[in-house]
């Protein structure tokens, strides 16, 4: 199956790291959906989100846990040598959030240049 998505779940609150998902991508930096719904939707609960937005504003936190967890995800990528928007792959172009796909956030795909 080399061309199914793995979920990847565990990120953040269950203890696992952006880099330690990046065993889950293939070289070109495809191939997993990493999955932070506890993290994200409960943010406003959680260091360093909780000083800036209450309950009511959760949204607010989870906008910034989502960003937070993107430029992880991003920076491991890059780390790993698992970066499709440098190395030329096709089909992106200088958009590493693109790689990110996370539960619980929804993207807006329609301001993009991509073609997906």
């Amino acid at each position: 199956m080399p061309k199914t998505y793995l979920l990847v779940p565990g990120y953040g609150a269950q203890g696992g790291s952006a880099k330690d998902a990046m065993v889950c991508l293939n070289s070109h930096g495809y191939g997993a959906i990493i999955s932070s719904s506890r993290d994200i939707d409960y943010a406003y609960r959680a260091e360093p989100f909780c000083r800036s937005h209450s309950e009511d504003a959760f949204d607010g936190a989870a906008a910034e846990a989502t960003t937070a967890m993107i430029d992880a995800t991003s920076k491991a990528m890059k780390s790993a040598g698992k970066c499709p928007w440098q190395s030329g792959y096709p089909g992106i172009e200088g958009c590493p959030q693109v790689h990110a796909f996370l539960i619980g956030k929804q993207l807006d795909l329609e301001s993009s240049s991509l073609d997906i």
